[in-house]
């Protein structure tokens, strides 16, 4: 029987309106990964905005299985939408439910498929710009303490992280678990940042000093992780973690990931192949990966993104997945 059983952690709320709080960011970072940041007051999201989403999130959850499916991730050529319980964490079935949302010029869409999506607005609209807002106040903090020899753009190389945000790209869920074990796998999150909004439920853990840790709910902070992409763009400064969710609760569970991009022109010189390669290209077959079993316009499309430059990556998604999975000509 699996034990659920975690200990209470010790991961420090952060204001990022404190001038001298990178010292205590970058320590939770290489601990455990895992930090708050304080919204108590509504000092970096409104917190009218953020009840709204939650409450416009359960809506559709609580929806039909027949109407939640009129938004179905499967029809999506943006992998924009519903997936039910047959979606996988690490080959692991989730016994929970998703909305995946992402930036239109990270996975782009084209006009027909705006009937496909739930339409979150105006909070969602208001909610990301907020999220931007946060994980540039991050930066600020982490931007001492950070190499940037090995990351540039087309200008060169960065003088600081906020140089590699231009693009606003970004990639986000609403996630429903059901209550009395709903669950995502042990996993560690593929990008740079992730940016939790979760209510207070529980059901959160880290996997710290070979045990899990609850990551308690507080109310009106945000949870943030650092994801494997980070971990590798500075130098293994910035710990990503291991980490899941079981909801052993009577009453359900709903939360909010968002995770801000970088831009798609950054390229990272990685050591042990001494060469310099796009992590959006990474970023974007990972996330094919993790999604491609859901969608019937992505199942083939893993194969062609291998190699290519992010301008071949635009011209694939504006071909490829115009309503066929046929191998585009030009690959």
């Amino acid at each position: 029987m699996l034990d659920y059983k975690a200990k209470k952690s010790q991961i420090p709320i952060i204001d990022l309106d404190d001038a001298y709080q990178g010292q205590a960011m970058i320590t939770a970072c290489l601990e455990h990964g895992f930090f708050y940041v304080d919204n108590r007051q509504g000092q970096v999201v409104n917190l009218e905005v953020i009840d709204e989403l939650q409450r416009k999130s359960q809506e559709f959850f609580r929806l039909s299985v027949e109407d939640k499916n009129k938004y179905a991730i499967e029809k999506s050529i943006s992998l924009t939408g519903y997936a039910g319980f047959e979606a996988m964490t690490n080959f692991v079935p989730h016994a929970n439910e998703i909305y995946v949302i992402h930036a239109d010029s990270l996975f782009p869409s084209i006009q027909e498929e705006q009937s496909f999506k739930y339409n979150f607005d105006p909070e969602l609209t208001n909610y990301i710009k907020s999220c931007l807002d946060i994980n540039k106040k991050i930066y600020k903090h982490l931007n001492p303490y950070l190499n940037f020899k090995n990351v540039r753009n087309s200008n060169g190389f960065l003088k600081n992280w906020a140089d590699g945000f231009h693009d606003c790209l970004w990639t986000g869920r609403f996630l429903h678990y059901p209550p009395n074990g709903g669950t995502i796998a042990p996993h560690n999150d593929v990008g740079l940042l992730t940016i939790l909004n979760q209510d207070q439920t529980g059901g959160l853990q880290v996997w710290f000093k070979e045990q899990w840790i609850d990551v308690a709910p507080i109310p009106n902070t945000f949870v943030v992780n650092v994801g494997e992409m980070l971990q590798s763009w500075s130098s293994g400064l910035l710990k990503s973690t291991r980490h899941r969710v079981i909801n052993t609760k009577e009453i359900d569970r709903y939360s909010m990931t968002f995770l801000p991009l970088f831009d798609k022109t950054c390229e990272v010189y990685i050591e042990e192949e001494n060469e310099w390669k796009y992590p959006y290209n990474h970023l974007v077959e990972r996330y094919y990966t993790i999604y491609k079993h859901l969608s019937k316009n992505a199942q083939n499309s893993i194969n062609w993104l291998q190699g290519k430059s992010p301008d071949e990556v635009e011209d694939f998604h504006q071909k490829a997945f115009l309503s066929t999975t046929k191998t585009p000509t030009n690959f």
